[in-house]
């Protein structure tokens, strides 16, 4: 059986099929769909619900892990953290001193999430704090990786899911420019 999709001038859609078996080889069906327009009130309400709803979600993920941080073994990025820490500022940082400070910067900015705040500036924070979460699988991939570049390890695997906060970053960076031009206007 063959089928072909073929659209014409006027939106709609024929529909071929052709059956080997069939006396009649040939069968056409129409099918329309209609153009309809977007009511863009709608849609920007939706929007504004679902980005309250993400920044509030990396709000809570980031006040939980950081508070965690602040706890001796309870944070299972708590041995990673302190090594990475340590080779990018060269040794400059202890693990525990910058592990007491990528706690307070992740708990800061989980609070501010949660409260609202709608600043790129945040969002910027957020962003530098991600090349320092994606930095081991450079400085460490012996604990990264199983094989080089796809067989992650259990600490590999945790590092790139972190691709969903870059995602993310860039919904809320994009919200605030729609933001401010729409009160501009």
């Amino acid at each position: 059986m063959k089928i072909r999709l073929l659209p014409d001038q006027d939106h709609k859609i024929m529909v071929r099929a052709q059956y080997t078996f069939d006396p009649t080889p040939h069968i056409n069906i129409n099918l329309t769909w209609k153009k309809t327009p977007i009511n863009m009130d709608n849609t920007n309400k939706i929007n504004s619900l679902d980005v309250k709803l993400l920044r509030f979600s990396l709000g809570i993920i980031y006040f939980w892990f950081g508070a965690l941080k602040f706890f001796p073994d309870l944070s299972p990025a708590q041995q990673i953290a302190m090594n990475t820490i340590e080779s990018l500022s060269f040794q400059l940082l202890s693990g525990s001193t910058g592990l007491i400070l990528l706690a307070s910067w992740e708990v800061l900015l989980g609070l501010a999430f949660i409260m609202g705040f709608r600043h790129r500036f945040l969002v910027f924070i957020l962003l530098i704090h991600l090349i320092g979460t994606f930095s081991p699988l450079v400085l460490f991939p012996s604990l990264s990786f199983r094989s080089f570049p796809y067989g992650f390890t259990l600490l590999g695997q945790y590092i790139v899911k972190n691709l969903v906060f870059v995602a993310a970053a860039g919904i809320l960076w994009n919200s605030e420019t729609r933001t401010k031009s729409a009160s501009k206007r």
